[in-house]
């Protein structure tokens, strides 16, 4: 399938999900982050390495939205065969730069393509990780993708998924509305608490509930989940984001703003995201 023939595909957000990154700079790798972002960095270090714990190795992982390709990097000895799949031309090219730059090549296959239509034989991977993905996948299409990894996985093949979960961004949305109203009064802006601004991409968020019958309904049996990665931040750049990330310039707020987030993480309950391990 060429490039256009998948970015034109009726189960692909991959068009969206492209215009959104094509900027990115590969930000992600750990030393690429400034040292005053290390509180933001960490988000996707605790996902990364909680996820890293339950990969089980094997013969072959499939990273589907491999991005920028740190985590085909982290799980680079656990692995014979690293393979990465990307939607977007540009995270593939990244990927591929950024392994290179770390001096890998060896045991590493990356490709473009969806979750929804996966390029492989069945009963091929050992494990496949979906990492911030299954929300940028159309709602009516993520038991397709599902079946798809299900598909591709060897029998007893784990899926190891993280996604936001949706009650949690919502209550940090109404935190950010709250905290922005005197601003709001100032400008003469309408007033919200529990209105959410609609994203001009593909972001769908889902609930705990859901998201444990989307993997029962693709015949996963699920049996590991945990809440990683605190950080309070909402839907939509509002007052809070902003605010934080001027503070990590301060040695001493960010100090602070990092004391604070390690102490919020071991409130399970208000980590950001969701991670589960499902077996086929």
């Amino acid at each position: 399938m060429s490039t256009q023939e998948l970015l034109q595909h009726p189960a692909s957000s991959s068009a969206t999900y492209a215009a959104q990154v094509a900027a990115s700079t590969g930000k992600w790798w750990h030393d690429r982050y400034p040292e005053w972002s290390g509180v933001y960095a960490q988000i996707v270090r605790d996902r990364n390495t909680a996820a890293e714990q339950l990969a089980s190795g094997g013969q072959r992982l499939l990273d589907l939205g491999c991005g920028y390709g740190d985590l085909l990097y982290l799980l680079r000895n656990r692995y014979e065969e690293k393979h990465g799949v990307d939607p977007a031309p540009v995270m593939i090219e990244k990927t591929l730069d950024n392994l290179q730059r770390h001096g890998q090549s060896e045991g590493f296959f990356v490709r473009q393509g969806v979750a929804e239509l996966l390029p492989y034989e069945p009963n091929l991977f050992d494990t496949v990780t979906m990492l911030d993905v299954f929300e940028h996948v159309e709602p009516e299409h993520r038991l397709t993708a599902l079946s798809e990894v299900r598909r591709v996985l060897k029998p007893g093949g784990e899926l190891i998924l993280a996604t936001p979960s949706r009650y949690i961004l919502r209550f940090w949305n109404v935190v950010d509305n709250i905290l922005s109203l005197p601003l709001r009064l100032l400008r003469g802006e309408p007033l919200r608490i529990w209105r959410f601004v609609n994203k001009e991409f593909i972001e769908e968020f889902s609930s705990r509930r859901e998201l444990s019958q989307a993997v029962q309904q693709a015949k996963f049996e699920l049996n590991h989940f945990e809440r990683v990665s605190f950080y309070p931040a909402p839907e939509t750049m509002g007052f809070l984001a902003p605010w934080l990330h001027h503070s990590y310039h301060i040695p001493f707020a960010h100090r602070v703003i990092a004391a604070v987030f390690r102490v919020g993480s071991r409130c399970r309950f208000l980590n950001q995201k969701m991670l589960i391990r499902c077996t086929k």
